[in-house]
């Protein structure tokens, strides 16, 4: 007969593989800023997102 020690042990392991997979998604960053794409600092936040997020 299992006794309530391992079945306990076995739920938590269980739900935290399922944790561990929910946790592992895919991510989508956007570039947010508070500049107009016509203003110079725009242009140079861009940049550094577009260096900071290769292959994306």
């Amino acid at each position: 007969m299992i006794t309530r020690m391992p079945l306990k042990t076995l739920t938590v392991a269980v739900l935290g593989a399922l944790a561990a997979n929910a946790q592992a998604a895919d991510y989508e960053w956007t570039f947010q800023t508070s500049e107009t794409a016509g203003e110079p600092q725009f242009e140079m936040k861009k940049a550094w997102a577009d260096d900071a997020t290769p292959g994306l």
